[in-house]
């Protein structure tokens, strides 16, 4: 008898403090209004559908990128600077190690709080790897309250959800920490068990997991939160003055690289150098014409259509010198932005190719990464799709 009312005491105890804390988390704004939300740069803002949500202004265009983004952001050529203007309202969202599986299920999740209908992805030629995203990777990346989101819009086909609940349970099988919530979502939300079980289960993970998302990301935004508004730098940004932007990009680069590359000094001396002979033909395969990069592609472009979003891919250069180098050669690369493009026109997106760029120097800070002349090729891109009047395909 003892043990049964120490086991009931415990679950009511269980029971308040998991009251509690979701009380707390759903009474806690979690907006910001000082300017600094978009540009932020932290894992804890990705993956919580919840400050993605609540930061969505009527005029929010969706950057979605990779670990390019932490590169070079005290320059001003970085978009956090460069487009730091009055008529921009950019939120970025990315980091290292995100693909594109991870950008459908952000972009699908938001897609009913997305009032401009735009998103730019900025693709690199470097994801299309033989096996695609790892499954390490993605789980490092992957965020169950988008998930949840993504499977819950009414506006994304099943076709499109089976295919993201598919990649997403074979890439996690060995998660433990995603493996079993994973399957919970997709059982009562893909598979029509609609059971009194599986119902219970996931309105309890749907509770868990939007509380973690707001507790986590309250305690990180504290450190922008209290900071000074971030004023706009000018009104806008005009032909001349991105003209301007480059000339500037090449000076200030020209000062910083004298290498065989035309990539950054810091980079070529601390990183490249040291394995620069050994390289020579080593890589062959560093980005593959059949990546199942490709389907995540589809599944990102197929959101976007069967919800009347306007994408823009940007095809960001790699260094040409270096994959020339290592084997990877030309023509390999050329067929797998040849394929981003073919699918871009299928799906009605817009898309610019820079990887017409990729010999050029200074545009590479080391060889996959934007340096300042890159980044000023990126941000016209940016800014010309979000001055467009368009409102979204049909």
């Amino acid at each position: 008898m003892r043990k049964i009312r120490a086991f009931v005491a415990a679950v009511l105890l269980m029971a308040i403090f998991v009251g509690s804390a979701h009380w707390i988390s759903g009474s806690m704004s979690l907006r910001v209004d000082n300017g600094r939300f978009g540009p932020w740069f932290n894992a804890y803002k990705d993956l919580s559908y919840s400050a993605l949500s609540e930061n969505i202004d009527p005029d929010t265009v969706l950057v979605m990128g990779s670990s390019e983004f932490r590169h070079g952001r005290d320059s001003k050529f970085h978009p956090i600077n460069a487009l730091n203007t009055e008529d921009m309202n950019l939120m970025m969202i990315g980091g290292p190690v995100n693909q594109i599986l991870y950008h459908s299920i952000a972009l699908g999740s938001l897609e009913p709080k997305l009032e401009s209908r735009k998103v730019v992805l900025l693709v690199s030629p470097n994801w299309f790897k033989k096996k695609g995203v790892s499954a390490v990777n993605y789980g490092v990346r992957f965020s169950e309250s988008e998930y949840i989101h993504f499977m819950e819009n009414p506006n994304i086909g099943s076709d499109i959800k089976q295919y993201v609940a598919g990649r997403s349970e074979k890439l996690l099988a060995d998660n433990n920490k995603f493996n079993t919530e994973v399957g919970i979502i997709d059982r009562y939300l893909n598979e029509g068990d609609d059971s009194f079980v599986s119902e219970f289960l996931y309105d309890a993970e749907k509770l868990m997991a939007t509380d973690r998302d707001r507790i986590s990301t309250l305690a990180a935004l504290q450190t922008i939160s209290h900071q000074d508004t971030l004023e706009p730098r000018a009104e806008s940004i005009s032909d001349e003055d991105f003209e301007e932007m480059l000339a500037q990009a090449e000076r200030v680069s020209k000062k910083a690289s004298d290498n065989p590359l035309d990539i950054s000094d810091r980079s070529w001396n601390k990183v490249i150098k040291k394995t620069y002979e050994n390289d020579k033909d080593a890589y062959h395969n560093k980005i593959y014409p059949d990546s199942p990069e490709f389907g995540d592609l589809e599944a990102f472009l197929g959101v976007c259509r069967q919800t009347g979003i306007q994408a823009k891919l940007i095809i960001m250069p790699v260094n040409g010198k270096w994959f020339d180098y290592v084997g990877t050669d030309r023509e390999k690369r050329r067929e797998t932005t040849d394929k981003v493009l073919k699918l871009a026109e299928e799906y009605g997106a817009e898309a610019a190719d820079l990887t017409t760029h990729e010999y050029d120097p200074y545009i590479t800070m080391d060889v996959t990464h934007p340096w300042n002349m890159g980044w000023v090729l990126i941000d016209r891109e940016i800014y010309k799709f979000c001055k467009e009047d368009t409102k979204g395909v049909e």
